[in-house]
Parts: structure tokens; sequence; C-alpha cells
């Protein structure tokens, strides 16, 4: 465990690792601090809509091109201890 390395879309390169400007960063941020609530039906269209970022910005690209052919992408959504996770 001592080789983990954890990316967040908070760290300085987030750019490099997840492909966010710094104007969406800060958009997450302020929807983050201002939801109190969601609703079951709400977060999983927040998962659904996180697995379609995924696979429009085409963050899988790079693994592909190194040559990995099973990706798995997971959308997720939280709202304090619940989670809602899309899978494609």
């Amino acid at each position: 465990m001592n080789n983990l390395i954890i990316n967040s879309i908070m760290d300085q390169k987030h750019s490099e690792y997840f492909g966010f400007t710094v104007d969406e960063i800060m958009e997450m941020a302020a929807m983050t601090s201002s939801v109190k609530f969601c609703s079951e039906d709400e977060l999983k269209e927040l998962s659904k809509k996180a697995l379609q970022q995924i696979i429009d910005k085409q963050y899988d690209t790079e693994l592909r091109e190194a040559g990995v052919t099973d990706v798995i992408k997971y959308g997720v959504a939280f709202c304090g201890k619940r989670v809602e996770i899309a899978v494609g």
C-alpha cells in the first residue's frame, strides 16, 4: 500500500488526470456545497451524467492506446452517506 497514489480533481494537475478546467472545478465545488439533499432519482441521474461525461471526454483513450482492452467506467454520485454508481 505504500505505493498508493490518489488523484483528486482538486489536485494542481487536475486537467492532466481528469480533463477538467478550473471553471468546471469551481462549478462542481459550488454544486457540492449547495446541495443538501438529493432524492434517489436525482442521484441516479447524476451518476448517469457522470458516466456520460467519462464517455464524452473519452477518458479511456490513453488506456486503450496502451493496449488495455477491457475498461469498466463508473459514474459516481453521492449525497451525504448515500451513493449511486452507474456502470458502463
